[in-house]
This record gives structure tokens, sequence and C-alpha cells, in this order.
């Protein structure tokens, strides 16, 4: 069985969990085993409707970082005018939906080169919700 990756952000005190700080998820039991200082404690373990989960795509942006649903990706525009001769961009988020993850709607694939090549992380949803007024509809 492959391991799969996720990062969590715990809603009570927002807060992004990186996958190293999670250490189990029960979804019979809809909890959470996760590490993050509280209490005096660094383990705990919390209602899953504490969490929003965030799953890994198996890509990496063009610096090597790991992206994950709900990340924000700055997007080349890949039309040139004789006007605008120089590179622009614009936002997009990774969402997932129809079993497949997707980037301003379109399916993305694990050997997607344009996303590895050509995209940057800039943030995400939940502590960067300023960026979101720059994503394309």
């Amino acid at each position: 069985m492959r391991n799969m990756k996720c990062r969590a952000y715990y809603k009570p005190l927002k807060k992004m969990l990186a996958p190293d700080q999670i250490e189990s998820i029960n979804f019979e039991t809809k909890v959470l085993g996760v590490y993050i200082e509280m209490d005096g404690k660094g383990y705990h373990r919390f209602r899953m409707s504490d969490f929003e989960i965030m799953w890994y795509t198996g890509l990496q942006d063009r610096n090597g970082k790991d992206i994950y649903e709900g990340d924000i990706l700055k997007v080349p525009d890949l039309y040139e005018t004789p006007e605008n001769t120089s590179m622009t961009y614009h936002y997009e988020v990774i969402d997932y939906g129809d079993c497949a993850f997707t980037l301003g709607g379109q399916p993305i694939y694990e050997d997607h080169e344009y996303i590895s090549d050509e995209c940057e992380v800039i943030g995400n949803i939940y502590d960067n919700p300023e960026l979101l007024g720059e994503v394309r509809e």
C-alpha cells in the first residue's frame, strides 16, 4: 500500500500543520492524531471536523516545492501579443474534484511537466486568502 501524504489546516488555531505533524487519521472514528505544541503537550487527538485536510498532488513546482490541494500557484500566461512581449502571470488554485486534482478547472496529472517547469507555489487558500482576489475565474 502506498502512503498518501497530506497537510491539515487546524481551524480553531488557524494553523497549517505540515505532513510530519500528522501522525494518524482514523476515518472510522473521525479523529486525527497530530503533533502540535499546546497546553504543555506535543501530541493531541482532535476531531476531524476541526481540520481541512489537503492531499499532496504528487507534483512539485519549478522550485521543487511540493504542491498540495489548496495551494495558490503563480501561472505564466501562455499567450504573447505584439504589444505585450514580457511574461505575464495569473494565480490559480489547486483543487480536487471529479476524482482528479485540477488547476483552473483543468485536470492535472503526475507527469504534467508544465506545472513542474513553469508554475510556482506562492501561498495557500488558508494562510494567504488575500491572493484569492487575483485568481482568475
